[in-house]
């Protein structure tokens, strides 16, 4: 919900114990495959936005929400991992 317009995030470890709504997707990335830092990063550039706009369909608001479905298959543009763990360090 409200991905189309930046509402991406990785939780943090202060999170735990916190509840969100169950129309927000959680996803865990693929271990030693992509980050969740480096997924955050992409979905927020110009490219990835647009990538989750024309995977969010509907109107505006509430009524345009991203399905994990159609989330699991935008492309992303993968860099080696090892990049991705130093990219994330910055």
């Amino acid at each position: 919900m409200f991905a189309w317009e930046g509402a991406i995030a990785v939780v943090q470890p202060e999170d735990k114990e916190r509840v969100s709504s169950h129309r927000f997707i959680a996803c865990v990335p693929k271990e030693k495959v992509v980050t969740a830092h480096f997924l955050r990063f992409y979905f927020l550039t110009k490219e990835g936005l647009e990538k989750i706009g024309l995977a969010s369909p509907g109107g505006a608001g509430r009524n345009r929400t991203l399905g994990l479905a159609k989330l699991e298959a935008i492309n992303v543009p993968v860099p080696e991992y090892k990049k991705q763990l130093w990219f994330d360090k910055l």
